[in-house]
């Protein structure tokens, strides 16, 4: 009985060890892996590699690395072209920014900051136009029209030259002095002149001031007197006296009076007084009609003399 025991325990610890030796044999084996029973247990090969579970713990832990940066420029993002995708939001929170020495799509004709138009060109401090405009020669912004033969260009403007006998530019064109241009004749002719010393153009001929005119000339008014609506007269407050001169004396009116004492009259003007003519009676047809009715007494003998002066 005691053989057989020890038998027993012999063949169990023999089978033991090809057990192990059996385990070991499977772990170092290329699938990893040993099945006892109906189930399968697969190990680490031994060389680091981490399960699926450490994989996705991995990337969980760079997901949280990235959101504590504050990163939100990720995943697929589209920039206009010129422009390049950040790191990260830049201070205007947006995540693509204008690449360094490129123009933006609405101006991108230049380099920055003088970016311009589509067909323009940044020239003296603006966009102006690449090209001048038809029948313009020369670079915006300095472009000059172009005149046909015969042409003259002035303030970007064609015009004929001046007629022959003008001076000046067109369209300021001048005769010389003296002369009028005449359209019909398309040439200067001489300005007509007034005669007689009259001044002006005819058909508007005038005397110079001082001056009236008489058959056709111009003579100075003399006595004192002035033009006045085209006659010579006295200056207000003067009066022309005596009647037989041209001499403006003060005074605004004359005064007559008959001189002579009836019945034996003896009429005579005193100094600074015009003798006008003499009567015997207010009928005696030498009184002149307008002194009549101041002539007194019918004289006897002699006559009265109607003397006249200026007064105020």
């Amino acid at each position: 009985m005691r053989r057989f025991l020890v038998v027993q325990l012999a063949s169990l610890f023999i089978a033991a060890a090809s057990l192990v030796l059996a385990l070991s044999t499977n772990v170092t084996a290329a699938n990893r892996c040993i099945t006892i029973g109906e189930k399968s247990i697969c190990f680490d090969d031994g060389k680091g590699k981490k399960s699926n579970d450490d994989d996705n713990a991995g990337k969980k832990d760079d997901g949280e690395k990235s959101q504590q940066t504050g990163n939100k420029c990720q995943g697929e993002i589209a920039c206009p072209p010129g422009y390049v995708v950040l790191d990260k939001q830049n201070k205007y929170g947006a995540c693509c920014e204008l690449k360094e020495g490129f123009c933006p799509p609405d101006r991108p004709s230049g380099t920055p900051p003088n970016c311009c138009a589509e067909g323009t060109t940044f020239r003296e401090g603006a966009c102006w136009p690449t090209n001048c405009p038809p029948g313009m020669v020369g670079t915006p912004p300095h472009c000059q029209r172009t005149c046909a033969a015969g042409k003259i260009l002035v303030d970007q403007t064609c015009y004929d030259p001046c007629p022959a006998g003008t001076t000046g530019t067109p369209p300021n064109c001048f005769c010389p002095a003296g002369q009028d241009w005449d359209a019909a004749a398309k040439a200067c002719k001489e300005r007509p002149k007034c005669t007689g010393g009259m001044v002006g153009t005819p058909p508007n001929c005038k005397c110079p001031p001082g001056t009236v005119a008489s058959n056709g000339t111009c003579r100075q008014c003399e006595g004192g007197r002035v033009e006045v609506n085209g006659q010579c007269a006295c200056p207000p407050g003067t009066i022309a006296f005596p009647r037989t001169t041209s001499d403006c004396v003060k005074g605004t009116r004359v005064v007559c009076r008959w001189r002579g004492t009836a019945p034996f009259c003896d009429g005579a003007c005193e100094a600074g007084e015009e003798y006008r003519g003499a009567g015997h009676s207010s009928t005696d047809q030498n009184a002149g009609a307008e002194y009549r009715g101041g002539f007194g007494a019918s004289c006897a003998t002699g006559s009265k003399h109607l003397c006249c002066r200026p007064e105020q």
